[in-house]
């Protein structure tokens, strides 16, 4: 984090040195010295930065750097927010006072630096050391070794499952592949299941010839080693004797011979255990010396990286097998195996312990590793639940200074070192969160563009501060850090977000340290330094720590709450907050309650880029919100704003806009925020989602000649102005220019002239909804079942009176896994082909009262769930065992029968 909180420093710095307000006083010397030592000093950092761990002194340095750093973003953000102050009069008051006092901060941080960069010769000789692994990385190895084994011998719990899953790959005679490959993330248990699978008598059995390649240590491995290593092994499994001294006099060429000529007619089994993004080099080889004949021999392969793992992997449509944690009953059932304290009966937890015990094991979070650890030192403790509580609650501490609990973190804090010197920031960023919290995945996205901590330069072209943001996503789960909670039903991209609680507490040992984020929680709130961020988990609204940071000035960039019960703003005091954190970055008050308006004073926030008033009771915005000219995000979902103030046109820097909110009744949910300006939209040339409310059928031309030129949209929703007085949606100009192809998810609501026929020339399209389109006949479906990329297709009371037959012809949808057909209520016969819909997982069907039983539902193998809403008793009856269609729908796992009550409710 100090490499990270320097290079931030120096891009900051840079213009500066030009700037006027430098040439006035002469301060680009000391600027131009600043920057200059920063760099050298950020030249050894990442080195001294691991070695800091176990080093005070070294710690002590890189703290100081880091801090000097913040200190540099603090005075260049301040002189900035002077640059953009619009009034000539107080800007000539600003530079009066304040520029002189910027003036004696840059000299006095230029004194700082020089003497901070002398102390850096201290540590030169750390850059110096390339062939020698860290003090990190020697310590974890070692540590590695003193960790308890997730699961030994007679312990082994929870990987029945993953055991046949594996050997079933590993000996399926249908398997051609070479590569079997096994991701999960730091600590899972890979190892000890690799382990479990290889001294299999069935394994041993099938396979002679063994061999296990622990890659992690040792990640320059010489190939020679490699074969040696290997060679041995087979050896052993062969039971040869006298085998050491004739591999040792082997060179490279003569050794890939003897492999090759050992292996013929045999088949074998290789483990490379943890491989390395560094390892692809070594993969190439070793495929290119292991013979590949028909006699089933696999490779099996263990890694944290799932793109390694799919590189190791011989075809492109294979699949790494993923290692979750474990589930709840297994924690709790390894946890219990072979206690051995008084009071525990043949592994039977106590009763007046077991409640808070699980609760304990819940903290694992499935980690087995985590779970033993806990165990042996709980095992040292009295069965006493006070002595248990302060474990439960205390957990950080412990993990830090108990020598049961240390092996398992010194593991798992590897983690964070692994992670790329300009992601740290992005991973930290969970920390912020309460455990366990499912993170919105662009609500983060948004977070960290806001924060700078995603960076564009000149040479990315064709890419947004999005785009790059989405990939650092992508590589922290590629990691195994960061898990998918929740995926999009359509593109399978991940939805929600969240961290292994574990792994969260050792983040939330890292936030103290580093001064990145100062958590409140309940009565508990942990003391930091200087915090860059507070976050508020829960709280009660009665601490004078908290007080005394917001009342005083302080240079936070982050305030977040979380289910809080209270008025912070209030609590706190709105004016006085808004006026003592003006270098605030981030404001995140979602969910928060908010019992006032927000006051005037919110303008003093100058420097914020991202405001969150999502899900509170807000009714308005003061005027002054056209003062934060370098807001970014607007999130006012949600809230109860009708109108928006005129000076939101002044937000030239905002990236993205959310303001609408739901009104609910039992017949469908409308969006309540109008739009205004539909011909001003062809401005938004870059917008990615555009929802229009209320669209009149003489706006129609200017809104197709908008679209087009939006080059990026993604997603496009529109409703009819008056949709029960058939006011059409015209769209017919996108006959001659359609939307761009970027189009990914298509929302018409409203009555259609006609069906659009354009719609079938956006290949892209992976969710298309029809509602309330008074359409003909199945002519959607004729159009739409050749579009290569659609997931998910939902037609609510499309059809007008005259439409009762509805066919999917033969090879249609071949990408579709959910179809809904809902208030279809003329409709009679639903006819499916027999090589239609191939992989749908999802149908639902209702309120169609006429419908005749499809018969081709028994041709949807996939099929997992069937819903049938408000359907007629004579249609559900005939598919209940024993009845003349069950045969129709016997394969599908789950068939849901939804009635309307005559409330209006869903039983």
């Amino acid at each position: 984090m100090a490499e990270i909180a320097v290079q931030t420093a120096i891009q900051l710095l840079a213009p500066l040195i030009n700037a006027e307000v430098s040439l006035i006083l002469g301060l680009a010397d000391d600027v131009r010295v600043i920057s200059d030592e920063l760099y050298s000093i950020s030249t050894i950092l990442k080195s001294a930065e691991e070695r800091a761990v176990g080093n005070e002194e070294t710690k002590v340095w890189v703290k100081r750097v880091r801090n000097l750093a913040y200190e540099i973003e603090d005075v260049v953000e301040e002189y900035e927010l002077y640059q953009t102050d619009s009034s000539v009069g107080k800007l000539i008051k600003h530079l009066s006072l304040g520029v002189r006092t910027m003036a004696t901060t840059i000299k006095s941080i230029r004194e700082k630096v020089v003497q901070v960069g002398r102390a850096r010769e201290w540590y030169r000789p750390l850059s110096y050391r390339i062939d020698q692994p860290s003090t990190m990385t020697s310590t974890t190895i070692t540590m590695r070794m003193n960790v308890p084994e997730a699961q030994s011998g007679e312990e082994v719990v929870g990987v029945e499952i993953p055991k046949r899953d594996l050997i079933q790959l590993l000996m399926n005679p249908c398997n051609a592949t070479l590569t079997v490959a096994l991701v999960g993330m730091r600590g899972i248990g890979k190892t000890t299941l690799v382990d479990v699978i290889c001294n299999d008598p069935t394994i041993r059995t099938w396979f002679p010839m063994r061999a296990m390649i622990c890659v992690s240590p040792s990640p320059r491995r010489s190939r020679i080693g490699i074969l040696r290593s290997m060679m041995k092994q087979f050896c052993e499994a062969d039971q040869e004797k006298n085998y050491t001294l004739w591999i040792k006099s082997l060179d490279q060429t003569a050794l890939q011979h003897q492999v090759r000529k050992y292996l013929k007619e045999k088949r074998y089994l290789v483990v490379f255990d943890d491989a390395q993004e560094g390892d692809r080099e070594m993969m190439s080889y070793v495929k290119q010396v292991l013979p590949t004949d028909n006699k089933n021999s696999k490779i099996l392969v263990t890694t944290r990286y799932e793109n390694v793992a799919r590189a190791w992997l011989d075809r492109s449509c294979d699949c790494p097998y993923r290692l979750n944690p474990l589930p709840a009953d297994k924690a709790w059932l390894l946890f219990c195996k072979f206690q051995r304290q008084e009071g525990w009966s043949e592994g039977i937890c106590p009763p007046y312990l077991e409640g808070l015990a699980r609760r304990i094991v819940r903290k694992c979070d499935g980690l087995p590793p985590a779970i033993v650890a806990i165990r042996r030192l709980l095992s040292t403790k009295p069965n006493d639940y006070y002595e248990w509580k302060k474990v439960h609650d205390s957990l950080r501490f412990y993990l830090q200074q108990n020598n049961h609990l240390t092996g398992i973190y010194e593991i798992l804090i590897r983690s964070y070192y692994d992670v790329p010197c300009l992601l740290k920031p992005c991973f930290l960023y969970f920390g912020v969160f309460p455990k366990g919290y499912a993170v919105d995945r662009m609500r983060l996205i948004r977070l960290w563009i806001a924060e700078g901590f995603i960076r564009k330069d000149d040479s990315v072209v064709g890419l947004t501060l999005e785009d790059i943001a989405e990939d650092n996503l992508k590589t922290l789960i590629n990691m195994s850090l960061v898990e998918v909670a929740c995926k999009d039903s359509s593109d399978k991209r991940p939805k929600t977000l969240r961290v292994n609680e574990f792994l969260h507490e050792i983040i939330l040992s890292k936030l103290d340290e580093l001064s990145f984020c100062q958590i409140f929680s309940g009565n508990y709130y942990t003391v930091v330094e200087k915090p860059r961020r507070l976050a508020i988990h829960v709280f009660d609204g009665t601490s004078d720590s908290l007080n005394s940071i917001t009342k005083t000035k302080c240079n936070i960039r982050g305030l977040f709450a979380f289910g809080l019960t209270y008025d912070i703003l209030a609590t706190v005091g709105a004016r006085t907050l808004f006026k003592n954190v003006h270098l605030l970055k981030v404001l995140d008050l979602r969910d928060a309650l908010i019992t006032d308006d927000i006051p005037s004073s919110l303008g003093k926030l100058r420097n914020l880029r991202y405001l969150s008033l999502r899900s509170t009771p807000v009714e308005r915005l003061p005027s002054s919100i056209g003062k934060l000219q370098y807001l970014q995000t607007l999130d006012l979902k949600q809230t109860r704003i009708r109108q928006l103030p005129t000076e939101i046109n002044e937000l030239h820097m905002l990236r993205h806009l959310l303001i609408y909110s739901y009104e609910v009744d039992f017949e469908y949910s409308s969006h309540i925020q109008k739009v205004r300006g539909v011909r001003d939209l062809k401005e938004l040339r870059n917008l990615r989602k555009l929802g229009i409310i209320g669209l009149k059928s003489e706006d129609g031309k200017d809104l197709c000649a908008a679209i087009q030129q939006m080059h990026c949209l993604q997603a496009f929703n529109v409703y009819s102005k008056h949709m029960m007085n058939n006011e059409n949606i015209d769209l017919e100009h996108f006959e001659v220019h359609p939307p761009p192809q970027t189009l990914r998810r298509l929302y018409l609501n409203g009555p259609l002239r006609y069906f659009p026929r354009w719609i079938s020339e956006l290949h892209n399209l992976i969710k298309i909804r029809l509602r309330w389109s008074a359409l003909n006949n199945s002519e959607p479906f004729n159009s739409l079942a050749a579009l290569p990329n659609l997931v998910e297709l939902q037609l609510l009371e499309a059809y007008n009176d005259k439409s009762t037959y509805i066919e999917i012809t033969n090879g249609g949808f071949k990408k579709l896994k959910i179809l809904h057909l809902l208030d279809l209520h003329k409709l009679v016969n639903f006819v499916i082909n027999k090589t239609a819909l191939p992989v749908l997982e999802e149908l639902s069907i209702g309120e169609s009262p006429q419908l005749q039983m499809p018969s081709g539902i028994k041709y949807l193998r996939n099929l997992k769930t069937l819903n049938l809403f408000n359907m007629p008793l004579h249609f559900t009856d005939l598919i209940r065992p024993h009845q003349q269609y069950h045969d129709n729908v016997k394969h599908v796992p789950n068939i849901i029968l939804k009635f309307k009550c005559e409330q209006g409710f869903w039983i």
